[in-house]
């Protein structure tokens, strides 16, 4: 829901309009379900959007002459969307905001907006004391989207609101078999944002016992050129994000100079010395070689625009009989071409539109038919790199909406093209693009809670042995 709630807000509907959506749909259900008329009436917030869908049932509740306090659990609320209701409403009705949780034992209908589904782990201190008094209350308890405490990762919830009734937001939420009541309200999420890469689609190899070296996947990365010192760094952080999501061997193919750099960052990397400068018609009997071994191959990484490179690069994509990755001046050394199906893209909106001769519009609708029209076309994957990612095969197309703009530091794009390179190797190019999207981009947004616009390609890196523990066991 969160995924599909941020998808929202690149299709027109941002937080803002959703939870305007949120409040009237919840005053209007209450007032289906109850006889609000005299009722002393109680909505209990937290600092999320959550609360905030609760202040804006409180606005209209008041609006609409019924008696309703907000009682704030840790004080204002902390996202954008939810300060602005908050704002409002205390404008409006002074009054209405900062109730006592003595009021939670006073009242006859208690609203539980305190935690939505992005809630996980143990409900802890206030909270917990909070979600105590809503159960001893001998008030009816309505929970909006998910009872407050109830972790949806979890298949053993004990402590949580015993809410009479749940009033679900979009859709119904994963562990509502536990609830008897439940209803689903609509909330103007286009239907649109739900054709979004999710974690529970991402797939992941199991390995035999007796496996070895080259059972679980051999990628090529071709790159590098003498007079950009950098592309050893970047040919780096591609193999590196390849190991970290559990490739075997990766051989990297570049200038003898860039090679030693290359040993001297990663001595795992099998390095193939070539002569000379930059890529050139001489090295490509080699390369292919070593890409038709590989069950991927990833060209790209600091290989310039030299002439004789692009050259190369357009035989190689034409000759090889593999699964290719192209990323940065590899996209613009295809410009025009046309692909056997076994070729994957990873351009961000300039690259696309040098690639592909096309305009890409801001609409994110027309964006993705855009994409997906080329990648028919021109026969290949697209992973449209962006704030929300765009992959398709030309018959589907999806939207990818982790990451975030901390995500902007040279080299990232490299640890994208290795991930996919990574996940090539025992899926579909399709697939792999998705899988990379989302990892990536849920690395980032792990991080960047942490190191917020001070992330760096070598945090994401490291932190992917994280996303792919979490995904394996499900993620909390």
């Amino acid at each position: 829901m969160q995924l599909i709630d941020k998808t929202s807000g690149f299709l027109g509907k941002p937080a803002k309009r959703l939870m305007a959506n949120a409040g009237n749909t919840i005053f209007r259900q209450l007032k289906k379900d109850f006889a609000l008329k005299g009722k002393r009436i109680v909505v209990v917030c937290g600092s999320g959007n959550n609360g905030g869908d609760g202040l804006e049932a409180v606005r209209l509740l008041l609006e609409k002459g019924n008696s309703a306090k907000a009682v704030l659990v840790n004080g204002k609320p902390k996202t954008k969307a939810a300060d602005e209701v908050y704002r409002k409403l205390v404008k409006k009705f002074p009054g209405s905001v900062g109730g006592k949780f003595s009021d939670i034992d006073e009242a006859d209908l208690i609203i539980d907006a305190v935690f939505g589904t992005g809630f996980s782990g143990s409900v802890k201190g206030k909270y917990k004391e909070t979600i105590t008094k809503m159960n001893k209350a001998k008030g009816k308890k309505v929970s909006i989207d998910i009872p407050s405490g109830f972790d949806c990762s979890r298949k053993d919830n004990k402590f949580f609101v015993k809410a009479d009734v749940v009033y679900y937001l979009h859709a119904i939420k994963k562990g509502s078999e536990r609830f008897s009541k439940k209803k689903i309200l609509g909330i103007g999420i286009p239907k649109e944002a739900e054709n979004i890469v999710l974690p529970s689609q991402i797939k992941f190899g199991k390995r035999k016992p007796t496996s070895h070296k080259r059972d679980n996947g051999v990628i090529t990365i071709v790159a590098g050129s003498s007079t950009y010192p950098g592309a050893a760094m970047l040919t780096a952080n591609a193999a590196r994000a390849a190991f970290r999501t559990g490739t075997d061997l990766v051989i990297a193919a570049c200038p003898k100079k860039v090679a030693w750099l290359l040993n001297l960052k990663q001595p795992e990397i099998i390095s193939r010395k070539l002569k000379g400068n930059y890529l050139s018609k001489e090295h490509e009997k080699e390369i292919l070689e070593l890409m038709n071994k590989s069950d991927c191959a990833v060209i790209g990484p600091g290989i310039t625009r030299n002439k004789r490179t692009t050259e190369t690069v357009r035989e190689l994509v034409k000759k090889s009989k593999g699964k290719i990755v192209l990323d940065a001046d590899a996209i613009r050394a295809v410009k025009g071409m046309k692909f056997n199906d076994k070729v994957l893209l990873t351009p961000h909106a300039t690259e696309f539109e040098n690639c592909f001769g096309r305009k890409l519009p801001n609409n994110y609708s027309k964006k993705l038919k855009l994409v997906k029209e080329t990648a028919r076309k021109h026969n290949c994957v697209i992973l449209l790199k962006g704030a929300l990612d765009i992959i398709s095969d030309g018959k589907k197309a999806v939207f990818n909406a982790t990451g975030n703009s901390g995500m902007t530091s040279g080299g990232t794009g490299d640890v994208l093209a290795g991930l996919c390179g990574a996940f090539a190797a025992e899926n579909t190019l399709y697939d792999a693009a998705c899988y990379a999207a989302f990892v990536n981009g849920y690395a980032g947004d792990n991080l960047f809670k942490e190191k917020a616009y001070g992330l760096i390609a070598s945090d994401l890196i490291d932190e992917l042995p994280v996303v792919i523990r979490k995904l394996t066991k499900g993620i909390k």
